[in-house]
């Protein structure tokens, strides 16, 4: 009986002990997120491809009262230097900053999967940009509130004006099963690009369909961005133009959560 009641409590508090004997872990129970603002959601389609800096532009161009939710794990932040005030802790292992209008989020843990990451908390600020941080693969197999995210809000895709960064954004397409993302390619006009990323773009067909429905970005290459990383510093104006641009896009109206039918 004693055993039941502990089992009762367990499944009512949210855990449950997995293994063997002597082995055993406890689980929590997944999180879900169901926020009541407006959430643009940015990931990268490979690792450094400036999807950290993409999410504060657009944050900063919202003209708005925004936050910044940085999802991936303590060791690999891209803001620790980004924020002109520090506001601890929250109760629920969020590190909150402050940056100008942007209050930003990020995590206190490495966290070793993507489902460890608490959901946000609830916030009264107009809209969250969501800084995915993760592998896209690890993302849409842990059945998080972050796979959940990616698969129901405005999204925009970052890579690089490079042939593998190309392959990488249709891959990253393809792994979120979505054709109605934004991408940003990070480097010069597409007019500009090199003859093997142009002929690799047009032997893909889901960046040529981006193109052609205007839907591929591109930002430009920033010096300082690309040696020192995001900053107090200002962002550049060419960036946040770009960001503006991409935004507008992407969430225009920005009414409420703009789920994918």
């Amino acid at each position: 009986m004693a055993e039941l009641q502990r089992a009762a409590a367990a499944l009512e508090s949210g855990e449950f002990q997995t293994g063997p004997p002597g082995q055993r872990h406890t689980q929590p129970t997944r999180e879900t997120w169901d926020p009541a603002e407006s959430v643009i959601v940015v990931a990268g389609a490979a690792a450094r491809v400036g999807a950290t800096v993409v999410a504060m532009a657009l944050a900063e161009t919202a003209g708005t009262v925004v936050r910044l939710v940085e999802a991936g794990p303590m060791h690999t932040t891209g803001l620790a230097d980004a924020t002109t005030a520090e506001l601890g802790v929250h109760a629920t292992g969020w590190r909150q900053g402050q940056r100008d209008l942007v209050l930003i989020e990020r995590t206190t843990s490495s966290h070793a999967r993507p489902e460890d990451v608490p959901a946000p908390v609830p916030t009264e600020r107009a809209l969250t940009v969501v800084d995915i941080g993760w592998d896209l693969t690890r993302v849409v197999a842990s059945g998080s509130w972050l796979a959940a995210a990616l698969a129901t809000y405005p999204l925009v895709l970052t890579t690089t004006a490079t042939a593998p960064g190309i392959r990488a954004l249709e891959s990253a397409m393809n792994v979120c099963g979505r054709n109605d993302v934004h991408a940003i390619v990070l480097g010069p006009d597409h007019k500009k690009w090199h003859k093997t990323v142009t002929t690799t773009a047009a032997a893909t067909g889901a960046v040529v369909q981006l193109a052609q429905l205007g839907r591929l970005h591109t930002l430009p290459y920033d010096r300082h961005l690309a040696i020192s990383g995001l900053d107090r510093a200002p962002l550049p104006p060419a960036v946040l133009r770009a960001a503006k641009s991409v935004l507008t896009a992407a969430t225009h109206p920005l009414e409420g959560n703009s789920h994918v039918r």
